[in-house]
């Protein structure tokens, strides 16, 4: 080197720190080019979003490249000659080697050889015996003695042993460079899923994810974002599918639980009654029967503990899963905290959703849905299996499950499909109500139900079965007392449409009704025969009475099972309804009546029919108008009951303890 030694250290600082940055330009451009070539074919506005990286490169390389021919050139004109040979290690000995080689005179001049100087200089040695491995001129080159360059790494690497064992073992444990081969870690990952043994180490492939924010070059922080993006993006799909196998798992075995609990309803039990009573009579000659059905239990029963069950299976597999989950409650990835019992919790709070949906069988087209009593039957059989899970996994079943119903207490539910409320909702006013406006399904208020009436075309459910006492309860159980009140709207808009219409019938007979409100019994006579449509107004009274009927009963299934899930709150609320008197302001009253409605307990002035009412009144029609009309309407229904004398549903029945739902209903109504 001819230039002096301080101009050369700062050419070789410039050269050094552009050597880094060459590092972090090529480890960026590696980046772009495992990552970021997908997205190419989408739209212009991913293209240029994706593209803007490279854009940003290529200027950072010309850059890059200026710079590097301008050191380059002033090298060339300062005429300094650098030996890149010569490796940092020598360098760091040029101190020791510019002191051991001084001349004797040097020695004497700073009077190292004096015998008066201080004792511990005269240690020093005149003359260094250390050779230079790196040289053209060495007398030792490492090239041929392979063994000495081993020697120096097993020295430096036992020296961090001992002087640095932390940031060793960081430095060997360190995985970050693994975000640069994503696909590989996805084809790890799969395969770790599909072996049951390994369930319990997938959680590693998430808790991978943090050690990728070092992957970042301190020369190149623009690189940040995209990191973080690929990481955590990583991260969410790893977590995402093993909620995925974990919640596949859990409702896997809650099926299993289903169907056990299915075998238990009351309808299976014919089949065990008939036997018996076959096994009671004579011998009689084989036929031909259908498979005899194993007794519930008889899964439990088993001689040889290896034979293993389906149950068996999900089991293990959900204790491999909640290992899995449970090693960490959360983790950070670039600043982002991370809970992996979250992503459980989520995936399960949809499936569950769906699957008790799915329990309700129902079908638009031809009307089957099954019985709220079965169905909340198995709503017990899965909310069991979960509350078991959370013994397995740190999981808040509690919230879970009252997310869960409380969605189907709702016509729609977080992804904006049909709930159990909506279904029972639109089954009893499409089928069973629209079957008793017809005829082939009758009130009886003996059976406090309604029931089919026998006939050639029947109805392809039976009416008990659904409008009891023990099926109501259920679905009061099922929908809770937000979906009773969602049930009690509709069937109020009903009602108000029906009265709407009656409105209509009264207007087109107002005169000739307000001369029978007015006359004499002799007139009535000529009268009636001018007065049209009386049929069509017992029909909507029928309508009306039947959807009240069955209002009220749904109404004492909400009051049992409310008073039996809050007793104490019962009480207070029926003292409270006693309270009102005709003096109380119309308001208080209508709120007090709301929330002992929503409990279930029967008031004087309904608020719902009273809001649905209020919605079909007539614009600019005074009190006055509504009171001569509501009038008339009973004028009509008083002088169209003769009619009833001659319909055959009027007939009184002891099975049923009424006259047929005309009458029943018609009494409701007017009432």
């Amino acid at each position: 080197m001819s230039l002096p030694s301080v101009y050369g250290d700062k050419l070789a600082e410039k050269l050094t720190l552009l050597n880094e940055r060459g590092r972090g330009v090529l480890v960026r451009v590696y980046n772009l080019k495992k990552q970021q070539l997908g997205p190419v074919h989408r739209d212009r506005g991913d293209i240029v979003r994706v593209l803007a990286p490279f854009y940003q490169t290529f200027l950072d390389v010309l850059e890059f490249r200026d710079h590097v021919y301008e050191l380059l050139n002033t090298i060339d004109a300062s005429q300094c000659f650098f030996d890149i040979a010569v490796s940092s290690a020598l360098l760091s000995l040029r101190a020791p080697f510019a002191r051991r080689c001084r001349d004797a005179e040097l020695w004497r001049q700073e009077q190292l050889l004096s015998l008066l100087g201080p004792t511990g200089d005269l240690l020093s040695p005149a003359t260094s015996d250390s050779a230079y491995t790196s040289v053209a001129k060495a007398p030792l080159p490492l090239v041929s003695h392979g063994d000495v360059a081993r020697a120096m790494g097993l020295v430096v690497f036992h020296t961090r042993l001992l002087d640095q064992p932390e940031e060793l073992l960081e430095e060997t444990s360190d995985l970050s460079q693994l975000c640069f081969h994503a696909r590989s870690l996805e084809r790890m990952f799969s395969a770790a899923l599909d072996e049951p043994s390994m369930l319990r180490f997938a959680i590693a492939f998430p808790l991978l994810c943090a050690h990728f924010s070092r992957c970042p070059h301190p020369m190149c922080p623009e690189e940040y974002p995209q990191l973080e993006a690929a990481a955590l993006g990583l991260c969410h799909k790893f977590l995402e599918e093993l909620a995925r196998v974990g919640s596949a798992c859990v409702l896997d075995a809650c099926a299993e639980q289903h169907n056990l609990s299915q075998q238990l309803l009351p309808k299976h039990c014919a089949a065990t009654i008939s036997r018996a009573r076959v096994k009671k009579t004579p011998k009689q000659p084989p036929r031909k029967r259908d498979p005899q059905r194993d007794k519930p239990g008889t899964e439990s029963q088993r001689r040889d503990r290896t034979l293993t069950t389906n149950m068996d299976k999900l089991h293990l597999t959900l204790s491999e899963l909640a290992l899995s989950f449970n090693h960490v409650p959360n983790f950070t990835v670039f600043g982002h905290t991370v809970t992996p019992a979250e992503y459980l919790s989520s995936h399960l709070e949809t499936r569950l959703t769906r699957a008790i949906v799915a329990m309700a069988g129902y079908s638009q087209a031809t009307q089957e849905v099954a019985r709220p009593s079965e169905v909340l039957a198995g709503l017990v059989a899965y909310m069991g299996q979960v509350q078991r899970l959370g013994q397995l996994v740190a999981l808040d079943t509690g919230r879970l499950l009252r997310a869960v119903l409380l969605q189907q207490s709702q016509p729609r539910d977080a992804g904006g499909q049909p709930t159990l409320a909506a279904i029972y909702t639109d089954w009893y006013l499409e089928a069973l109500l629209r079957q008793a406006s017809t005829g082939a399904v009758l009130l009886s208020p003996a059976l406090q139900a309604f029931t089919t009436v026998p006939r050639e075309e029947q109805p392809p459910f039976s009416a008990a079965e659904f409008s009891d006492v023990s099926e109501l309860r259920a679905l009061a159980e099922l929908i809770g007392p937000y979906g009773m009140r969602f049930l009690s709207e509709n069937l109020m808009w009903h009602v108000g449409s029906q009265v709407t219409e009656l409105k209509k019938l009264v207007a087109e007979n107002m005169d000739t009704l307000v001369q029978l409100r007015c006359c004499r019994a002799e007139q009535r006579p000529a009268l009636l025969p001018r007065l049209s449509s009386a049929e069509n107004v017992l029909k909507r009274m029928t309508i009306i009475g039947e959807i009240l009927s069955f209002r009220a009963m749904a109404q004492q299934g909400l009051r049992e099972v409310f008073s039996q899930h809050c007793p104490f709150l019962t009480g207070p609320i029926e003292c409270l309804a006693e309270l009102v008197t005709p003096d109380t302001d119309i308001q208080v009253t209508l709120s007090i009546f709301e929330l002992a409605s929503a409990a279930g307990v029967p008031c004087e002035v309904d608020p719902a029919l009273v809001a649905a009412l209020a919605s079909g009144r007539t614009e600019g029609s005074s009190p006055e108008e509504e009171y001569k009309v509501s009038c008339l309407l009973l004028v009509f229904v008083a002088v169209s009951l003769p009619l009833l004398a001659a319909d055959p549903a009027s007939l009184y029945s002891p099975e049923l303890d009424g006259e047929g739902c005309v009458t029943v209903t018609v009494t409701v109504t007017v009432t």
